[in-house]
């Protein structure tokens, strides 16, 4: 009997604190932090292929 009480407590608890991240909004410093990563996120495969091209051009 005590464990079915415990898990739905813990369900409980779980769930208004998911609720609470998804409600509370960041401040925004972090979203332009996290904006600049996600841009850093799409540059390297562009800086990676120029580096590449770097490299074949001074082999030929």
């Amino acid at each position: 009997m005590p464990m079915p009480a415990l898990l739905a407590r813990q369900g409980r608890q779980a769930q208004p604190a998911r609720q609470r991240q998804l409600l509370r909004s960041p401040p925004p410093h972090s979203i332009r932090r996290n904006s600049r990563t996600i841009q850093r996120r799409k540059d390297p495969s562009h800086s990676v292929c120029k580096r590449y091209m770097a490299l074949f051009l001074r082999r030929v």
